[in-house]
């Protein structure tokens, strides 16, 4: 029995209220909500989200290439002309020899002291590198560095008058070569450390290209100038080595991975490992 007054009237009023109050109120919670997908309170946009934004909005060249974005690809390229330099002062060394003998006047057989002092430098120069990018994961500056001692080893290899002379020079030149893949294959793979795979592939083929380039330099060289040969090769290289260390130091370093992208790249390595076995 309704009570008097009309309140069951106003009792349904009442509840049809309420109800209009919950679908409003789960409109403007639903408004407010959605935009939480994709950032935080804070409207920061969440990294995963912005960097596949980015990576659908890049040029081709960054979308099919081996990089994330055109930052690591500039510094995947830097290190790419850097391992070219050391492809390019180790291949001047094979077409060389017989010239650096006769300027050192020894026998083949003592030149073969000259690859111990090259290993020398190359551990040494390794070792230095570890320490530099400890104490400077952010810079460049060590890298050039090495690439510009390397420089002053080279061009005193074809001036070396005795196997005393050219081992030093040797030695000198794999110092700085040392630093320089250290910084390369280590900062290749911060700069790409979701995937460095393919961009670690593409700095070494750089040393490939150099390696394959240099005994073309010094064929050239003999060429046009059979007095100067193997000397102007070795400056030829030393220019475009100290143009490279130029670029370098004015490309900004990648930041050391933090230990969460550490552990995806790692259980990213273990899905591909099982999918390839299923």
């Amino acid at each position: 029995m309704a009570p008097p007054g009309g309140g069951g009237h106003r009792d349904r009023h009442h509840r049809g209220g309420d109800q209009e109050m919950v679908r409003l109120t789960a409109a403007v919670d639903g408004v407010e909500s959605g935009p939480s997908d994709d950032a935080s309170s804070d409207g920061d946009v969440d990294e995963e989200t912005a960097s596949g934004r980015g990576k659908e909005t890049a040029p081709w060249w960054i979308r099919r290439g081996p990089c994330a974005d055109a930052v690591a690809l500039t510094q995947t390229m830097t290190y790419t002309l850097g391992f070219g330099v050391l492809g390019l002062l180790v291949g001047l060394i094979g077409p060389s020899l017989p010239t650096l003998r006769t300027n050192a006047g020894v026998r083949y057989e003592r030149l073969g002291v000259v690859f111990l002092a090259r290993w020398i430098g190359g551990v040494a120069g390794s070792a230095i590198g570890g320490f530099a990018l400890d104490a400077a994961p952010r810079s460049h500056a060590p890298m050039c560095v090495g690439i510009v001692v390397a420089v002053l080893g080279a061009v005193r290899i074809p001036a070396a008058r005795s196997l005393r002379a050219l081992l030093l020079a040797f030695l000198v030149t794999d110092l700085g070569l040392g630093v320089l893949i250290v910084y390369g294959n280590t900062l290749g793979t911060w700069a790409n450390a979701r995937n460095p795979g393919p961009a670690v592939n593409v700095i070494n083929g750089g040393f490939g290209l150099g390696a394959l380039v240099a005994p073309l330099i010094v064929y050239a060289a003999l060429d046009v100038s059979p007095g100067v040969g193997v000397t102007g090769a070795y400056w030829t290289v030393a220019v475009a080595a100290i143009a490279v260390a130029m670029v370098s130091i004015r490309v900004v370093a990648p930041a050391r991975p933090s230990e969460e992208e550490g552990k995806e790249q790692e259980e990213g390595k273990e899905q591909e490992e099982g999918k390839e076995q299923e």
